[in-house]
């Protein structure tokens, strides 16, 4: 007669419970535990990478610092090219301007507050054109304008109050690029905004991170005394 075999638990499987059975007052403490050591890891790890967006305001006072206003700061995309260092600034009186730049050259994406119509649109230039006081000709495509000046081409296209205009050579681009990338720029968002724009400074943002105003570049020919005229007053030699 083969002798009995007797199956020794498996120490990684949980006891069965059986009558009579008192339960182990540790364990609903050390699930506690457990379940207390998750929560704080998971939260340090989601905030692991994750650093604060600065607010609207510093946003504001950083754009101002570079000559743009931040609702007129507008991105693209362009197979192939990417934003030049150095490239964004104002355009105009109070516009907006970014330059993408290829192997084949550039294209500028502008941003300002004004409508085109048939009217004016031939006498509006197109950016760095060989003939900038030239005119303009200028053909509707569906929302926007194909506008020709010179040896730059132009795509235009209005988005609420503001106009949107991408341009290239005409030798190095179409009209398709510069047609989808003015209908797919769009308003920068504050993680845009925050890699783009110079880095702040205790200035920024109304009276910025200080409490105080933003200083103005001293004049040295602003007179201490009088109406504040500056001062023309040439000395010996001329």
């Amino acid at each position: 007669m083969a002798p009995e075999t007797r199956h020794r638990p498996d120490p990684l499987l949980p006891r069965p419970v059986r009558a009579g059975d008192r339960p182990d007052p540790s364990v609903p403490a050390r699930a506690a535990a457990a379940g207390l050591v998750f929560a704080l890891a998971s939260g340090f790890l989601s905030g692991c990478g994750s650093p604060s967006v600065p607010s609207a305001a510093e946003l504001d006072g950083r754009a101002q610092r570079a000559g743009v206003t931040a609702e007129l700061v507008y991105v693209t995309k362009m197979k192939g090219y990417h934003r030049a260092t150095g490239g964004m600034g104002g355009y105009g009186d109070d516009g907006f301007q970014d330059i993408y730049v290829s192997d084949k050259g550039d294209v500028r994406l502008t941003v300002e507050r004004r409508a085109l119509t048939a009217a004016d649109c031939p006498s509006l230039p197109v950016p760095a054109a060989t003939s900038p006081g030239g005119s303009v000709r200028c053909v509707r495509d569906g929302d926007g304008w194909r506008r020709t000046s010179g040896d730059r081409q132009e795509y235009a296209v209005a988005k609420g109050d503001l106009l949107v205009r991408v341009s290239g050579r005409v030798d190095t681009t179409t009209f398709d690029l510069l047609r989808d990338a003015a209908t797919d720029a769009h308003a920068a968002s504050r993680e845009e905004l925050d890699e783009m724009l110079p880095p702040g400074t205790s200035e920024d943002g109304p009276g910025g991170r200080s409490g105080r105003p933003p200083t103005p570049p001293e004049r040295g020919d602003l007179p201490e005394t009088g109406d504040g005229a500056p001062d023309n007053h040439v000395g010996r030699g001329g």
